[in-house]
């Protein structure tokens, strides 16, 4: 049944919209997906101390940086922000932060003038999270 409605809410997410390439996703999967950022790490470390690099993982303050779940997929990642990002589309938002569930996890787009900026989940990591 789970699976039932999950297709049916990605069936009716997807009625009448286009599809982002995932070109345009790039920014959110270079900074916000656990394995991409995994692979920046070591280069990091070579430049910055580790507090350096742990600070720059976990971002706080006015703009924190959130991760998405480390068990997803570059295509689920896009597969999500797709969704999301035409619910946005279907609610009128062009200019804002839009948060949705999908898949059991919250995922947040940003839009300027209809245009996707980025997006990310709810999670946030730092060093110790990535074996370090």
């Amino acid at each position: 049944v789970g699976s039932d409605v999950t297709l049916e809410v990605v069936e009716k997410a997807t009625e009448g919209t286009s599809n982002l390439s995932k070109g345009t996703i790039e920014h959110a999967i270079k900074r916000h997906l656990p394995s991409k950022v995994a692979n920046e790490i070591p280069y990091l470390l070579e430049k910055m101390s580790i507090e350096q690099v742990n600070r720059i993982l976990i971002q706080t303050g006015k703009n924190p940086r959130n991760y998405f779940n480390k068990n997803w997929t570059e295509d689920q990642v896009y597969e999500a922000v797709q969704i999301v990002y035409n619910l946005a589309c279907k609610n009128g938002v062009t200019d804002d932060t839009y948060t949705s569930y999908v898949f059991g996890e919250d995922v947040t787009i940003i839009l300027n003038n209809g245009v996707l900026k980025t997006a990310y989940g709810q999670y946030t990591y730092n060093l110790t999270d990535f074996g370090y």
